[in-house]
């Protein structure tokens, strides 16, 4: 079984929670000025802390 990832978008067409990079690289191409991260599991009930103390939540 492969690992996991999520990708929090924080800058991009639509801003949030990604379960595929697939989907993610959609929202991110061709946006400009562009900000996300990945993440390899959700921590606390669905939700993620990023750098940027911006909470995003997997709804």
């Amino acid at each position: 079984m492969g690992i996991n990832k999520y990708y929090v978008v924080h800058r991009g067409f639509k801003p949030g929670v990604y379960t595929n990079w697939i989907d993610c690289e959609k929202d991110i191409s061709g946006y400009g000025n562009v900000k996300f991260c990945n993440f390899k599991e959700f921590g606390g009930g669905g939700t993620l802390f990023v750098k940027d103390l911006v909470l995003v939540e997997l709804i």
